[in-house]
């Protein structure tokens, strides 16, 4: 069991470890755990010195209050264990008995509901709906958001059974949520957090328009599912319709700026949390 760190780190719950990528690299001193996730599934949680915000909680090396080493005293947190609810519940959960944040911060991609939100935007969610019609608001007052290049958006994030493929079926289901964007992950973890009572944050950048058919393999590659079958989907798409390979390559430098602009964001505002 891991020993708390005298300040308790940030939590951070991604799905995919592309949407970890950009934290993951700018983190120091990295300790890996792993665990038994939903349905066999490993789950996955990385402990670490971020300078932007340890530097904030602990002063800095040349401090007279400096007086251990960054490794022991991680001030993050990062937890990736597949998409999906009941995934991201076993790696919250997880994350919260061996690490006791104080604050949990669910983040990833999100795919636009509304036309106003383009590829690479980033929405701080004031609340957080599912597909059973029930809701959970989002206390982002006191917070400002730090500036940044990227456009960000305020207000509400759904939270979905399923990957939502065809751009009707975005369109049809940001009409009738009145939500910004979907994602697989976050109600489920806020209404652990709201359970634990911990202060709770979602953060989310836009990945597909909403104007934007997903090809089906791709939308698969979503699931809950084992590294071997995460292959087979690939493998198996690409050998069926060699076409999307050029998709896939595009979908993967698209995620690779977004993991980027999501972690700057999230560097700017982690050292703002109490």
């Amino acid at each position: 069991m891991p020993v708390p760190s005298p300040v308790p780190p940030i939590g951070l719950v991604f799905a995919l470890e592309i949407e970890a990528g950009g934290m993951l690299d700018r983190l120091q001193h990295k300790v890996t755990t792993t665990g038994q996730g939903y349905k066999g599934q490993g789950f996955t949680i990385v402990t670490g010195h971020l300078p932007e915000l340890s530097s904030t909680l602990f002063g800095s090396a040349d401090s007279p209050d400096h007086t251990t080493h960054p490794r022991d005293r991680p001030a993050i947190a990062i937890a990736y264990a597949g998409a999906g609810k009941q995934a991201a519940t076993v790696a919250t959960q997880a994350l919260i008995a061996g690490h006791h944040p104080r604050w949990v911060i669910s983040a990833g991609f999100a795919g636009a509901l509304q036309p106003e939100l383009a590829v690479g935007d980033l929405l701080l969610p004031t609340g957080v709906q599912n597909a059973q019609g029930e809701k959970l608001a989002i206390d982002v007052q006191g917070r400002p958001p730090p500036p940044g290049e990227a456009k960000i958006h305020h207000g509400w994030l759904y939270t979905a059974d399923r990957v939502v493929t065809t751009a009707a079926s975005k369109l049809a289901l940001g009409q009738s949520s009145e939500a910004l964007a979907v994602d697989l992950e976050t109600f489920a973890v806020a209404q652990l957090c709201v359970r634990e009572k911990l202060r709770f944050l979602a953060v989310r950048i836009i990945s597909d328009h909403a104007g934007e058919d997903l090809p089906p393999d791709v939308a698969g590659l979503m699931r809950p599912q084992s590294t071997a079958r995460l292959l087979g989907r690939v493998l198996g798409g690409i050998f069926r319709r060699p076409q999307i390979v050029p998709e896939l390559w595009r979908l993967r430098e698209q995620a690779l700026l977004a993991t980027d602009r999501l972690a700057d964001f999230l560097c700017r505002l982690m050292p703002l949390l109490p």
